[in-house]
């Protein structure tokens, strides 16, 4: 498996060379000392579909080197950086702002670093297994949603970089991706519900460097859909070295978001907002989020003075899904319990010591807690209670201050400030007409709001009301309460008692129903209403034919007139390709009928007529025409149609008479000039940096007839990597590519990567399958006759022979054109 995404890689690194830049401006670097990677762009996303009620995701990262050294991107050891995931999502509820998280992935871990340019105006290029000094390494959304690469966040210690390697990989579904509860999902828009995604690299140097601070950027992200079909993407650019919970203070105004740096350990993000909800009630909301500490959050806690009034507690955290808990088990996913005791408000989970899988803070994830109360803010302690070593950090943030005695003005027990009566006693706090203003003092008790007082309020100086539950009315009247005496159709007769209340013609709905008069245009004695046909006096439905038309069957085939194509064809109810009369015989059982197939006797489906001469290809085949590289089309078409070559003019392709295939696209300045005007020796490809060099050759020896082909590269750099590529389409003269050109293309198949030895390479080596065996396998089986292209791009890591641009690290042989 590492050696195919070697080979992978291997292929991105030639193609990557002419990616464009990223929308994010690049920046002035170093920006510190050591190895420091960060998340230079949040790409894709990639989507997948909905499984057990969720959906899932994965975000692409294009991380970059801002520090002064390499970062390690060590394969197969646990010296390379792991990379996560996180979803966030914005709303209104009850009137304030709630920013809770509702995804998080597993770790990707990586294994080989590219050298490009994204962050940073130069790059320092390795061989992979580091990040340059200034270089930056994209991970695709759908490599970083591949199961096989990933590992659990359990075994990280995201303050020191250090995690068991190798991994367990995630198994099953969208396990490992980051996954979100389809109940979590809305359409977002800018001013409603907005959603966030967030990237992490933590990696050891960076760590052990003291710069995994600004290891996190997020971007946002829409969501469409519904039930279970919803789709992600993007909006604006990346936020670099910005955690998500700082997206909060960009969607509401009066957020605080305060660093909280463990001492000698990690870094944590408290966050909050106070909001008047009116009425003397304050909602307060709080997310605490942990970037990079081990040691995690347990506890949270606000000091709550005695008069204060509490009420909707809420405590909100993630789900994490797969077994990313200590010792492979989830996680205990427990809500914290609210307590109020002591003129303390606090939540907490169990301690690390009775239970290393409590649901602490961990780090990547953010917890709410939030509550209302009926007291303004103040700047207070605010304390987090340490998961493992038992420790608390203080901060500061919003909490209620202290009212103080009540005042009751009226001594009836209730306080001014929520009684609806403060100056007549009123205990019971009764409000027949919910309006705020209790019944002891409300001159004007009117339960349905029309200005006319109940009956049975003795404080009431408005008028009494005969339906109190009526707004409409004041009096029964004919139709009584709750019932207007309404009569729309102006007939005297209100609605409450008309049959037809809309029909000024009818009280009762007779045959026709209201609003429909009972006619009979046809005279047929059914109504038009209940009439398919109210215009035909034959017909009361239409039928097959439809009404006027009768439904007459000429030939009695069973298919009226009205829908039969060939009325007097009793075999036909269609013309078809022959016409009405004439049978559609298929000689041939080609699928075209005899009376238009250009070979009436040969199957022909797609009626191949190369010299447009009416008798069909496969006929003039059979009939003797050549077809000698058997690709189904005589010979003399392929010659007139430059599918083949002819060069000699003596009409036989020239690919039917040349062994080992047909070299083009040479490197010597025929076919136009090498990209740095690194012209190679006739029959080559473009010079290398070797001493001397005269370009790479390829030659292809053995029958294709049983397959023995061996394609040989000669000339190369003494080990260079090395890779056999197949293509469908010639090139020629060429598309300038690294240090040589691309000749081969259409669908490119990777045959097979090797290494080099003295400069020559072959495919198939010992244990290869074949060139045919290995197309196939790659979903390009060759068929008989079929044309390949063949080429050989292999390294050349001089960075000063034919420097990008317009050169690069890599260069190509000549093509070679085989029929099969």
């Amino acid at each position: 498996m590492m050696q195919s995404r070697r080979i992978a890689i291997a292929l991105t690194v030639f193609s990557c060379a002419f990616l464009g830049t990223r929308s994010n401006a690049q920046t002035t670097c170093p920006e510190s000392t050591g190895p420091d990677v960060i998340v230079g762009d949040i790409t894709g996303p990639a989507n997948y579909s909905t499984i057990g009620g969720y959906e899932a995701l994965s975000l692409g990262s294009y991380s970059c080197n801002v520090g002064t050294a390499n970062v390690g991107w060590h394969a197969s050891t646990n010296q390379h950086p792991v990379i996560g995931g996180e979803l966030y999502r914005y709303k209104v509820v009850n009137g304030a702002g709630r920013f809770e998280q509702v995804g998080l992935s597993w770790l990707k871990h990586g294994f080989y670093a590219l050298s490009n340019i994204l962050c940073c105006s130069t790059c320092a290029g390795t061989d992979g297994s580091t990040l340059g000094v200034g270089c930056s390494d994209p991970y695709t959304a759908s490599r970083n949603g591949d199961p096989t690469g990933m590992g659990p966040r359990y075994q990280v210690n995201a303050h020191t970089g250090y995690f068991i390697y190798p991994p367990p990989a995630p198994s099953g579904g969208n396990t490992g991706r980051l996954e979100v509860a389809v109940t979590d999902l809305e359409v977002s828009s800018a001013g409603g519900t907005r959603y966030f995604g967030n990237c992490q690299y933590v990696t050891p140097d960076d760590a052990t460097a003291n710069n995994q601070n600004n290891n996190s950027s997020h971007r946002e992200v829409t969501v469409t859909g519904s039930g279970t079909a919803w789709t992600f993407g993007f909006t604006g650019s990346t936020q670099r070295e910005i955690p998500a919970i700082k997206a909060w203070q960009s969607c509401e105004s009066g957020v605080t978001a305060r660093n909280v740096q463990i001492p000698s350990e990690g870094l944590l993000v408290l966050a909050y907002k106070t909001t008047n909800l009116g009425g003397g009630i304050y909602h307060y909301e709080y997310a605490v989020y942990n970037m990079n500490s081990d040691t995690s959050v347990r506890a949270f806690s606000i000091p709550m003075p005695a008069g204060v009034t509490v009420t909707n507690i809420g405590f909100h955290d993630v789900t994490r899904r797969g077994p990313d808990g200590v010792g492979g088990v989830q996680y205990d996913g427990t809500d914290w319990p609210p307590t109020n005791a002591g003129g303390t408000l606090s939540w907490s989970t169990s301690t690390f010591a009775l239970n290393q899988n409590a649901n602490a803070i961990h780090w990547g994830t953010t917890y709410n807690f939030r509550f209302d109360a009926n007291s303004p803010p103040v700047i207070g302690p605010i304390t987090l209670g340490l998961f493992k070593t038992g420790t608390n950090i203080v901060s500061t943030g919003s909490v209620p201050t202290d009212p103080g005695p009540p005042t009751d003005t009226d001594g009836d027990g209730i306080p001014d400030s929520i009684d609806n009566c403060p100056t007549v006693p009123n205990p019971s706090q009764a409000d027949a007409d919910q309006d705020g203003i209790g019944d002891a003092c409300d001159t004007c008790t009117d339960t349905d709001g029309d200005g006319y007082g109940n009956p049975g309020f003795p404080n009431n100086t408005c008028p009494t009301d005969g339906c109190p539950n009526d707004p409409n009315k004041h009096a029964p009247g004919v139709c009584g309460c709750g019932v207007p005496d309404t009569d729309s159709d102006g007939d005297g007769t209100p609605n409450c008692i008309d049959g037809c209340p809309n029909d000024p013609n009818k009280i009762a709905p007779g045959v026709c129903g209201c609003g429909t008069p009972d006619t009979d245009s046809d005279g047929d004695g059914t109504p038009n209403c209940i009439d398919g046909c109210p215009n035909d006096p034959n017909k009361i439905a239409p039928g097959v034919c439809g009404c006027g038309v009768a439904d007459t069957d000429t030939d009695g085939d069973g298919t009226p007139d009205c829908h039969d194509g060939c009325p007097n064809d009793p075999t036909k109810t269609a013309p078809g390709a022959c016409g009405c009369g004439v049978a559609e015989t298929d000689a041939d059982q080609d699928g075209v009928p005899d009376c238009i197939d250009n070979c009436v006797n040969i199957a022909n489906p797609f009626q191949e007529d190369c010299d447009n001469n009416g008798t069909g290809d496969v006929c003039e085949l059979a009939a003797g025409a050549p077809d000698c590289n058997m690709n189904g089309v005589p010979d003399g078409c392929d010659i007139t149609a430059g599918t083949s070559q002819d060069l000699n003019f003596n009409g036989v392709p020239d690919e039917c008479q040349q062994p080992g295939g047909i070299s083009f696209c040479f490197g010597n300045g025929t076919g136009g000039p090498c990209p740095c005007g690194n012209n190679g020796g006739p029959g080559r490809g473009c010079a290398n940096s070797g001493a001397g060099s005269t370009g790479a050759l390829l030659t292809a020896a053995g029958n294709t007839v049983p397959d023995t082909i061996v394609l040989t590269a000669a000339g190369e750099r003494p080990t260079a990597l090395s890779i056999f590529l197949q293509g469908n389409l010639r090139l020629s003269p060429g598309i300038p590519f690294g240090d040589g050109k691309r000749c081969a293309g259409g669908t490119l198949k990777r045959l097979g990567v090797n290494n080099a030895v003295g400069g020559v390479t072959s495919y198939p080596q010992a244990g290869d399958p074949s060139i045919s065996a290995r197309s196939a396998a790659l979903g390009d089986p060759i068929p008989s006759g079929g044309i390949r292209i063949y080429q050989v791009y292999y390294r050349d890591p001089s960075p000063t022979y034919c420097p990008d641009p317009p050169g690069g690290t890599f260069n190509a042989t000549q093509a070679v054109q085989l029929v099969w």
